[in-house]
């Protein structure tokens, strides 16, 4: 069985663990989210069906940057292509199945097409070009879509309910609760579920393993017969062809298609992000980083409104402000209520993506089965560990330098301060808060001291 659907070994006990979540979540998610009394519902099962899309969306990506080691920014455009394929089609159309399957043809031959044409153009443009013409038509087709208001309805988009199936409409009611769109649900994950295993199939196959050696050494694939350029362009078409398809499931089920939910660049830094983050290079990480970044995506700001809610932001300013009195006058040069905020959710996603790609340059699966080799090896986790906690000390270290600076020039500005105003209503607590800050930056040299010695040999 596992011939038949994937050669692509897991490699991990822990990632193990988490697909076998991941499938039983998704799988049972209306049953569930009943059972568990979830609020909201249909915010969660649009959650669950975004992490499903963009699941097929990513692993699609990364037949591109993964396994051929092509950088396109212009995937979204497929996507976009899938939903307003089936926006057109719904407009004043009859209900009916056939609606549904037109939009699956017309989306997979117009996207195989344009994505013949750009790879016409990787053969003869290679590198960060191939990466630049592609995010020129990304940026090309959003205009198109905006100017032909006509036909995509412009920057308000199509909606559509009409023309879709009465059974993706239906609402069944769960347990005698909410009501859920089972049909439809189940739909989309069966689609999903099949190009998944069909992509897990096609990286283990012969045509997959030449495209990790295009991926490794195109010159050298090209000296033993293999024509690069050819594989690379169905690597392409079969991408765009797979994205499209996913257009038409996430448009199908949110009923809409405008260009800031399927055409805009921030889809397609969301699916490179997947990529990344999970671990380019395996279609498995594809699942990981989707499930992380959607709910993210979703979910933190709600949490964030549940931790901030106190007055945890003016104690923050309080501890901060506190040692230096002075400062009382200027609170607002210390803007900590706007970090500790719900609305700034945004900024803790780019920290964690910071934070992922720094410690997890392979992505979270690449890291887990590192983990397993070096158990398999029969080495102990401690020197991981021990690597880890050096690489911290060696991020400290800079740390303290920009510290040490920041805190010198604080130091010498409310000196002098201190000094022209030292007759003054606070020109004392200057020349004193000058002091603590002064005697603060030799506690974080020393600090800086024994953090060097532990971080020096992981510096380069």
């Amino acid at each position: 069985m596992n011939r038949l659907l994937s050669g692509e070994k897991i490699g991990s006990a822990p990632l193990a663990v988490l697909l076998g979540i991941t499938l039983i979540v998704l799988l049972g998610a209306p049953f569930i989210f009943e059972l568990l009394g979830v609020n909201h519902s249909e915010r969660a099962m649009k959650a669950a069906v975004q992490i499903i899309v963009f699941i097929i969306l990513a692993a699609s990506y990364d037949l591109l940057i993964g396994y051929t080691a092509i950088i396109s920014l212009c995937h979204s455009v497929f996507f976009a292509i899938g939903a307003y394929s089936l926006a057109i089609i719904m407009q004043g159309a009859s209900s009916g199945w056939e609606n549904i399957l037109l939009a699956f043809i017309f989306a997979g031959l117009f996207s195989a097409i344009l994505a013949g044409v750009m790879a016409l153009i990787g053969i003869r443009v290679k590198n960060i070009y191939f990466t630049l013409v592609t995010f020129a038509f990304a940026f090309g087709a959003q205009s198109f879509v905006i100017k032909l208001s006509e036909i995509t309805g412009g920057i308000s988009g199509l909606t559509f309910d009409e023309g879709m199936p009465s059974l993706l409409t239906e609402k069944v009611q769960i347990f005698g609760g909410g009501e859920y769109r089972i049909y439809a649900y189940y739909l989309i994950f069966l689609v999903a579920l099949a190009l998944l295993l069909i992509m897990l199939r096609l990286v283990s196959s012969p045509f997959g393993k030449v495209l990790l050696a295009v991926r490794e050494n195109e010159f050298r694939c090209g000296a033993i017969g293999f024509r690069a350029g050819w594989y690379k362009a169905i690597a392409i078409i079969l991408a765009a062809v797979i994205a499209s398809i996913a257009g038409v499931l996430y448009a199908g089920w949110v009923k809409i298609a405008v260009p800031n939910s399927f055409l805009n660049i921030e889809i397609m830094l969301m699916i490179l992000i997947i990529v990344m983050v999970g671990g380019k290079g395996s279609i498995y990480g594809t699942v990981v980083g989707a499930v992380i970044i959607v709910l993210m995506e979703n979910y933190l700001s709600s949490y964030l409104d549940v931790l901030f809610q106190t007055d945890f932001p003016e104690r923050m300013q309080m501890v901060l402000t506190d040692p230096f009195y002075i400062l009382d006058d200027y609170v607002d040069v210390v803007p900590i209520k706007y970090f500790f905020n719900k609305n700034r959710w945004a900024l803790y996603i780019g920290l964690f993506y910071i934070f992922s790609i720094y410690y997890f340059r392979l992505g979270i699966v690449g890291k887990l089965r590192e983990i397993e080799r070096l158990k398999m090896a029969q080495i102990t986790l401690r020197g991981f560990f021990e690597e880890i906690k050096g690489k911290g000390a060696a991020a400290l270290n800079k740390c303290f330098v920009l510290l040490k600076t920041i805190i010198f020039l604080s130091a010498i500005g409310q000196m002098f301060t201190g000094l022209w105003n030292l007759n003054g209503n606070n020109g004392e607590y200057l020349v004193f808060s000058s002091v603590l800050t002064y005697l603060f930056g030799v506690f974080a040299v020393s600090l800086k001291g024994s953090a060097s010695k532990k971080g020096a040999r992981y510096e380069g």
